[in-house]
Protein backbone atom coordinates (compact mmCIF):
# COMPACT_ATOMS: atom_id res chain seq x y z
CA UNK A 1 0.00 0.00 0.00
CA UNK A 2 1.60 3.36 -0.85
CA UNK A 3 1.26 6.61 1.40
CA UNK A 4 -1.34 8.18 -0.21
CA UNK A 5 -3.49 4.60 0.42
CA UNK A 6 -2.80 4.74 4.12
CA UNK A 7 -3.68 7.98 4.35
CA UNK A 8 -7.04 8.23 2.65
CA UNK A 9 -7.71 4.27 4.96
CA UNK A 10 -6.20 5.94 7.95
CA UNK A 11 -8.85 9.31 7.55
CA UNK A 12 -11.52 6.60 6.75
CA UNK A 13 -10.82 5.30 10.34
CA UNK A 14 -10.81 8.36 12.05
CA UNK A 15 -13.96 9.15 10.65
CA UNK A 16 -16.05 6.03 11.90
CA UNK A 17 -14.35 7.05 15.18
CA UNK A 18 -15.06 10.50 15.24
CA UNK A 19 -19.33 9.08 14.65
CA UNK A 20 -18.93 6.53 17.19
CA UNK A 21 -17.67 8.70 19.61
CA UNK A 22 -20.72 11.21 18.55
CA UNK A 23 -22.79 8.54 18.87
CA UNK A 24 -21.46 7.28 22.71
CA UNK A 25 -21.96 11.20 23.74
CA UNK A 26 -25.65 10.98 22.04
CA UNK A 27 -26.29 7.81 24.34
CA UNK A 28 -25.09 9.32 27.65
CA UNK A 29 -26.93 12.51 27.00
CA UNK A 30 -30.32 10.10 26.55
CA UNK A 31 -29.41 8.17 29.44
CA UNK A 32 -28.79 11.05 31.97
CA UNK A 33 -31.70 12.48 30.48
CA UNK A 34 -34.40 9.16 31.24
CA UNK A 35 -31.73 8.90 34.79
CA UNK A 36 -33.50 12.17 35.71
CA UNK A 37 -36.71 11.58 34.39
CA UNK A 38 -36.78 8.65 36.57
CA UNK A 39 -35.25 9.98 39.55
CA UNK A 40 -38.59 12.85 39.25
CA UNK A 41 -40.89 10.37 38.68
CA UNK A 42 -39.98 7.76 41.88
CA UNK A 43 -39.60 10.92 43.76
CA UNK A 44 -43.46 12.04 43.08
CA UNK A 45 -44.58 8.91 43.72
CA UNK A 46 -42.70 8.18 47.27
CA UNK A 47 -44.37 11.50 47.60
CA UNK A 48 -48.11 10.48 46.84
CA UNK A 49 -47.45 7.68 48.88
CA UNK A 50 -46.54 9.58 51.85
CA UNK A 51 -49.65 11.82 51.19
CA UNK A 52 -51.61 8.35 50.98
CA UNK A 53 -50.55 6.89 53.99
CA UNK A 54 -50.99 10.28 55.75
CA UNK A 55 -54.78 10.33 54.70
CA UNK A 56 -55.19 6.73 55.70
CA UNK A 57 -53.51 7.04 59.27
CA UNK A 58 -55.88 10.41 59.61
CA UNK A 59 -58.95 8.18 58.08
CA UNK A 60 -58.10 5.21 60.60
CA UNK A 61 -57.88 7.53 63.76
CA UNK A 62 -61.09 9.67 62.47
CA UNK A 63 -62.86 5.89 62.60
CA UNK A 64 -61.14 5.24 66.11
CA UNK A 65 -62.72 8.52 67.77
CA UNK A 66 -65.91 8.12 66.16
CA UNK A 67 -65.55 4.29 67.39
CA UNK A 68 -64.94 5.45 70.74
CA UNK A 69 -67.92 8.06 70.74
CA UNK A 70 -70.24 5.39 69.69
CA UNK A 71 -69.68 3.00 73.09
CA UNK A 72 -68.82 5.65 75.39
CA UNK A 73 -72.32 7.50 74.04
CA UNK A 74 -74.72 6.38 72.08
CA UNK A 75 -74.20 2.51 73.00
CA UNK A 76 -75.36 2.70 76.20
CA UNK A 77 -78.92 4.60 75.52
CA UNK A 78 -79.59 1.85 72.77
CA UNK A 79 -81.74 -1.08 75.01
CA UNK A 80 -80.67 -4.68 75.22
Amino acid sequence: MQAHELDRALGRVEGKVDGLEHSIREIKSMLQESHNDITKRVSSLEHSRSKLLGTASAIGAAFGVFGGWLTTNLLPRIPH
